[in-house]
């Protein structure tokens, strides 16, 4: 079992996330499990003070029921284990069970053991709720109501939907699309940046994307980064940013050369600067940069709240 994320001091606002990870087909915390989890309190990481959800998952071997029952039953597990060591002051808003991570691959014999996992998602010193758009937001982007296209300013894609941490679109994001790219061919000499941001990753740092199969891979991730690192020529690898290096890669689709197995916001903004390409329009009108969760649109006070961060933008770079 594995702990990912940074252990930070509170501040006064705060959203952190904590991944607890299980073995196959288990729910009960083992020992090493319950030393993670203590560590969370003892480190200053969680406390009495903090409104917690609690998330449970599971991969895609066994059917959807099976699959139900298990996510929950790891995140009930999670909950009652923090309470009775040292959090049982603190504000559980939500404790509920996913059922399987989707993905669109084929399922190996092991699953995917980075989908077996409890979310612990934890807020400190919430604000109090205002009106109006927050320092950072953006107004949406309507091509009716862009009278004067402008260098610098910024518009939010309100309508693109990408499904939960993957960088592929839902079908209803299409028709903003098609609008950005009428507003490109109306305004030939306009360049854009495509912005991408995350919510709910502490420290500013990106997420994993899981439209990669980088969870056919089951041995050590340090393996990844060594020199020696020989991959199976039968699975598929995708490369890795890593303490500002790069690790070989291997894609079969040309199109995702750019793109890193570790940085969701990056590709997020990717997919709709390929999409405008892939309709027509020149790539050297183009960009895309991913800004992980470094930039919010507003303070993380809460689940939903926090998902307003999940956005791309668009940047007018040349008028």
């Amino acid at each position: 079992m594995i702990l990912t994320t940074a252990i930070t001091a509170h501040a006064q606002t705060r959203c952190d996330t904590f991944q607890v990870y299980f073995e196959l087909s288990k729910s009960k915390l083992n020992a090493e499990a319950k030393g993670v989890l203590l560590s969370l309190e003892t480190k200053g990481a969680l406390s009495a003070r903090d409104t917690l959800v609690i998330m449970g998952y599971a991969d895609m071997l066994g059917n959807n029921t099976i699959n139900d029952t298990l996510s929950l039953m790891r995140a009930n597990n999670v909950k009652e284990y923090l309470q009775e060591h040292g959090l049982e002051k603190a504000t559980y808003k939500l404790c509920t069970g996913k059922g399987a991570v989707k993905r669109n691959l084929p399922v190996p014999a092991e699953g995917f053991p980075a989908d077996r996992r409890v979310d612990i998602i934890a807020q400190s010193g919430l604000l109090k709720k205002k009106g109006g758009n927050a320092i950072g937001e953006k107004p949406p982007f309507d091509p009716k109501i862009i009278a004067h296209v402008r260098k610098g300013n910024a518009y939010v894609l309100h309508k693109i939907y990408f499904y939960r941490g993957r960088h592929t679109v839902q079908d209803t994001s299409y028709k903003q699309m098609d609008e950005l790219y009428e507003f490109m061919v109306q305004h030939p000499t306009v360049h854009i940046r495509l912005e991408g941001h995350i919510c709910c990753v502490p420290n500013g740092h990106d997420a994993e994307d899981e439209d990669f199969p980088q969870a056919h891979y089951t041995g050590p991730r340090e393996d990844l980064f060594k020199k020696n690192f020989k991959p199976d020529p039968n699975l598929i690898y995708f490369k890795f940013k890593y303490n500002d290096s790069i690790t070989k890669h291997y894609v079969k689709d040309p199109k995702t050369k750019g793109l890193y197995a570790n940085c969701l916001s990056t590709n997020r903004a990717w997919r709709v600067y390929q999409y405008l390409i892939d309709k027509g329009i020149d790539p050297t009108r183009l960009s895309y940069k991913g800004f992980g969760s470094s930039i919010h649109a507003v303070p993380e006070t809460s689940p939903e709240v926090s998902t307003r961060n999940m956005r791309v933008e668009i940047r007018i770079m040349e008028e």
